[in-house]
């Protein structure tokens, strides 16, 4: 019975033992694939932070793009309200030289048809004193 249970315990220890062994393989792979996947993880992280820099990267340019698009707009912006006001004081101009221009012609139509009324009546007055004398 000795004899048996030293065969037995010496096959439970080689049990044990290959099962050791067999733990020792799965802690090893374990680790190694712990390993893979840290340094895939660390690629990624570095990958990732490139990524955000390129990002940001082109935002910073985008933004200095609408910036610089958004003063050039402003400033074509302003001009363009200088031109208006410019057009605008220049119609006033116009339209107050209308107005004088309008006022004398009429001063002046009016002149004109005194002075028409005026030889009018002086034409008469010649006639009449033509007829008078043609009569004497």
């Amino acid at each position: 019975t000795l004899e048996k249970e030293r065969a037995t315990a010496s096959q439970r220890q080689r049990e044990l033992e290959s099962k050791v062994i067999a733990a020792q393989a799965e802690v090893t792979n374990f680790k190694k694939m712990s390993a893979e996947v840290s340094t895939t993880l660390e690629k990624e992280r570095e990958t990732a932070k490139q990524n955000q820099q390129i990002i940001e990267q082109k935002l910073e340019e985008e933004r200095a793009i609408f910036n610089q698009k958004y003063e050039e707009l402003e400033a074509k912006l302003i001009m363009s309200e200088k031109e208006l006001l410019n057009v605008s004081t220049k119609l006033a101009e116009s339209c107050a030289d209308y107005d004088i221009s309008k006022k004398s012609l009429s001063e002046t139509s009016s002149s004109l048809e005194k002075e028409r009324e005026t030889t009018r009546q002086l034409t008469k007055e010649l006639e009449s004193l033509l007829a008078t004398k043609e009569e004497e």
